[in-house]
């Protein structure tokens, strides 16, 4: 009799079939051939998704009730990201030039590169997978594609939490992620940055596997972000290092090589339409009057690096907020630093916990969306050293459980006040122009004008 397969296979299966369906539509959009009937390749992604969904409600009666509360407080938390999908566009760059590039591709059948456009030139890997839903719903198919690589990457955040939790606390962590705002905002806009956290947490996820293929896997799965973002770039070392360490140097050098070659042919496409491989980067750059505020780069970094000890503070008060609890997490490492050099898994979570918080601090400006994944293993980490710390001083782990799922559900009362205001739109009390009047406060007007074609 055939069997739903396991979660954890299903999970692997999504990741491999959204990085299946953007190789074929990045061919697609260099080949010239990008037509609306390549969009039939999110099918699979999404009868993966609703496969999982499925497999959990299958189960669901043999949690226990603490298992059943806290999936239905993950639930909530997505059901409620769900309802902003059937709303109009809003985000600055979703306006500005996600949505604007999704139909120049869509109707041109083929990348690209405008020097008076120079996102054009930007890595577009993550992007072409928002074109196939674009090519099939317009906006709309763009931002179901945004809660597809959100719901993907709680999925996968979920697979690698289990190396290093139980499925409780594994939930708690799910709980406390699915609240960031962040998270919140951009599995329901056309935005990359949530789709470039699922493939590093899929990169780190295959990484820490004990298959024969599980380096492959990473490296292509990284290759993804690098293709995607620029930005990526300042990951790859530590990727490296943790693949030399997990799979020996000869792996660590194919990782290496595979992750590259598949961002390589966009910044072969820049050079060649503009003599530069970092156009977009460079131009991007260069509309920044200052780094950072500061009147250089070397100031920039100085002060930084004085103002370290401002980091654990600036994470807690981010206006991008994720959980307060994280300001817990440096005291936990320092604590238990020997213990984490010890454990290769546990220091291989904690390396890229760390890079990533720090290329969150360095490189400007100060967004959790550009080092989204560190926040993500952050969690993570600093659940089971919280774990481990309370255990050692014998204390009742139910108040553990009861504080994480105060800090899981801080923040919904915000997202429930999101919702009202959303809901007169969503079901017809109020009329899509009224909606977007809400959202001119001088900073996106233009944009959101010229997209929605507003007065």
């Amino acid at each position: 009799m055939w069997r739903l397969p396991t979660v954890n296979k299903l999970g692997q299966w999504l990741i491999l079939s959204l990085w299946c369906s953007g190789a074929v539509a990045v061919v697609a959009g260099f080949t010239g051939v990008f037509y609306p009937w390549l969009s039939s390749l999110l099918i699979l992604p999404a009868i993966l998704i609703i496969a999982a969904a499925f497999h959990v409600f299958k189960i669901f009666p043999k949690f226990t009730k603490l298992e059943k509360s806290l999936g239905l407080l993950i639930g909530l938390w997505w059901f409620l990201h769900g309802l902003q999908v059937f709303t109009p566009e809003t985000g600055f760059d979703a306006l500005w030039y996600h949505l604007p590039l999704a139909k120049v591709v869509t109707n041109g059948h083929h990348f690209l590169g405008d020097p008076n456009f120079y996102q054009s030139f930007n890595p577009q890997f993550s992007d072409s997978i928002f074109y196939l839903g674009f090519a099939a719903a317009g906006e709309l198919g763009a931002k179901l594609v945004a809660y597809l690589f959100g719901l993907g990457l709680i999925l996968s955040s979920y697979l690698l939490s289990r190396n290093f939790l139980s499925r409780i606390h594994a939930l708690l962590a799910m709980l406390l992620i699915s609240s960031f705002q962040v998270i919140s905002w951009q599995v329901s806009s056309f935005y990359i940055d949530v789709a470039k956290v699922f493939w590093e947490i899929s990169a780190l996820y295959f990484l820490l596997g004990k298959s024969r293929h599980s380096i492959s896997k990473s490296s292509l799965v990284f290759g993804a972000s690098l293709a995607s973002k620029f930005f990526s770039v300042a990951l790859l070392p530590t990727m490296t290092l943790i693949a030399l360490m997990q799979k020996g140097k000869s792996a660590a050098i194919n990782f290496v090589i595979v992750s590259l070659l598949l961002a390589v042919p966009f910044y072969w496409f820049s050079f060649a339409v503009s003599g530069n491989p970092f156009y977009s980067a460079f131009e991007h750059v260069g509309k920044l009057s200052q780094i950072g505020g500061t009147s250089s780069p070397l100031n920039y970094i100085l002060l930084k690096t004085l103002q370290l000890l401002l980091l654990p503070f600036e994470v807690l008060l981010t206006r991008e907020y994720t959980s307060p609890t994280l300001i817990l997490l440096l005291p936990l490492m320092i604590m238990y630093w020997k213990k984490i050099r010890q454990n290769r898994q546990l220091f291989v979570l904690s390396l890229f916990t760390l890079t990533q918080l720090l290329i969150w601090w360095y490189l400007p400006p100060l967004s959790v969306r550009y080092a989204l994944s560190g926040f993500v293993t952050a969690t993570i980490l600093m659940i089971y050293l919280l774990k481990k710390w309370w255990r050692e001083r014998k204390i009742n782990l139910k108040w553990l459980v009861i504080g994480l799922i105060v800090a899981g559900i801080l923040f919904l009362p915000v997202r429930m006040a999101v919702v009202m205001r959303s809901s007169q739109y969503i079901f017809g009390l109020q009329s899509k122009e009224q909606y977007l009047q809400q959202f001119l406060d001088g900073n996106v007007d233009s944009v959101l004008k010229n997209w929605h074609h507003l007065e």
